[in-house]
């Protein structure tokens, strides 16, 4: 066994040639709050059976008014006459947006919301003045009068398209 002779004396290590270890890495101590903050969001939550459907009880998030919170709501997802395993599987692919990250809080605010206290202030003037002027009669004319209670999330394409084969 050997002595303790050969452990360098930790007082004459100059403290300037280490490295504490969260400067060393600092992106270790955020992932562990990231991957918590994860698995919280992670929802799988089994099928209940009330009456003739199946429903299940998840957290959505939202904001009511300026504050992010998540409330529990009750889906629908299938009658009664439906296999347990065949509800599961329709719950499993209802929650994969939601648990692979692609549906954010960020989400969860209205068109307006959005567009007046983010797009607006932060993107809109980094644009030239005539294509500022176009994008906000634009807005104003078009988007706001059709989307302004719609969530982020829900607006794709396919809404955009819908609503300009009405005109």
């Amino acid at each position: 066994m050997p002595s303790p002779d050969h452990i360098p004396n930790l007082a004459a290590v100059d403290s300037h040639d280490t490295l504490a270890g969260e400067a060393a890495a600092p992106c270790a101590s955020h992932r562990g709050d990231f991957e918590a903050m994860a698995k919280r969001r992670f929802q799988d939550p089994k099928p209940e059976r009330v009456g003739k459907c199946w429903y299940l009880r998840i957290r959505q998030d939202g904001f009511r008014g300026s504050v992010r919170t998540r409330t529990l709501k009750r889906i629908k997802l299938a009658p009664a006459s439906i296999p347990e395993r065949e509800v599961r599987k329709i719950a499993a692919e209802m929650l994969r947006p939601v648990n692979q990250g692609l549906i954010t809080v960020g989400s969860a605010v209205n068109f307006s919301t959005y567009v007046n206290a983010t797009y607006i202030p932060t993107e809109l003037p980094l644009l030239a003045k005539t294509t500022q002027d176009s994008y906000q009669g634009t807005i104003a004319k078009y988007l706001e009068p059709r989307f302004n209670s719609i969530s982020r999330h829900l607006l794709c394409n396919g809404t955009f398209q819908g609503s300009q084969a009405r005109e």
